[in-house]
């Protein structure tokens, strides 16, 4: 027989444990990759829209029509910090917008925890074609190193190198500082494995084995598919390079890789010209009496 007094103090328990249970299994910290995958985001068109799997595709712009608006999570770039000072730290992604012509206009976001559910708390315009290099959160600033469109600079290939720095306000997202550093050079390069993409526009370079570039201490080094090359550069004026003998290792694969890796250094060999296009590395250099390009993208 239950005593009325214990049964009574369980039952009003009971909703209390409920409670607590609930709070303990609410997410917490920063919006997760998959949340920011599938978050509203606001700023990029007129009204807000819904990504899903990190990316949003609205109708053709006139029907029928192969242009529309569509907009993407930028792969590989997430950051977090505390940016209100609210003690929660929030997400910070970048967007990139396509909508039609050649222009991809990149977009910095942040993404926190409102009411049981994630927000887009701000939405800014970083620039067409810019290259981010990284972000970081320092004292509730967003900070960001890239490459952007400079003075003279072709809207294809910028080439100018900055930092700048965002603020979260009761607005959004607001700038508060840009400091430009200088032009791009080979260089500047340095710190990054670049992957080859493509052996020229149109021509897919084969995804296994990866054929890879590094620019270390006024060397090109990397693998070319069956064997590691080393080559030196030297830039004569801004976007220009002059490449040496490339030397490589003497293994022995099979002839489809061999194939690949002799076209491939002869175009490293032959480059005259670097650029960034798009937020890829574009290496220039020339196939007979045409101008190709190697095509990287960054790992």
């Amino acid at each position: 027989m239950s005593h009325p007094r214990r049964a009574r103090a369980l039952s009003l328990l009971t909703p209390l444990l409920a409670s607590s249970w609930g709070c303990a299994s609410a997410p917490a910290g920063p919006p997760a990759a998959e949340e920011l995958a599938s978050a509203v985001y606001k700023g990029i068109f007129e009204e807000p829209v819904r990504f899903e799997k990190g990316r949003y595709e609205g109708d053709p712009h006139v029907p029928g029509g192969a242009a529309r608006p569509s907009a993407q999570l930028v792969e590989g770039i997430r950051e977090t910090g505390d940016l209100d000072g609210d003690g929660i730290e929030e997400s910070i992604v970048v967007l990139a917008e396509n909508s039609g012509g050649t222009g991809v206009r990149v977009y910095l976001a942040v993404v926190g925890r409102r009411g049981g559910g994630v927000e887009n708390l701000g939405t800014a315009l970083v620039g067409d074609r810019v290259l981010i290099r990284s972000i970081f959160a320092d004292q509730g600033m967003i900070q960001v190193d890239l490459v952007q469109q400079g003075p003279g600079d072709a809207a294809c290939c910028p080439s100018e190198k900055a930092f700048r720095g965002w603020e979260l306000g009761p607005e959004g997202l607001v700038e508060v500082f840009t400091d430009v550093s200088g032009t791009l050079s080979i260089a500047g390069l340095e710190g990054t494995e670049w992957i080859l993409a493509r052996l020229a526009w149109g021509d897919p370079a084969p995804t296994e084995p990866e054929v890879t570039l590094r620019v270390d201490g006024g060397r090109l080094t990397g693998a070319a598919g069956c064997n590691a090359y080393g080559a030196a550069v030297e830039e004569p004026a801004p976007g220009e390079i002059s490449v040496g003998h490339v030397g490589r290792t003497k293994k022995l694969c099979p002839a489809p890789i061999m194939e690949i890796e002799e076209r491939y250094l002869a175009a490293i060999g032959g480059a005259f010209s670097h650029r960034l296009l798009g937020g890829r590395l574009g290496l220039m250099y020339r196939d007979g009496e045409r101008t190709e390009t190697l095509i990287f993208t960054a790992r």
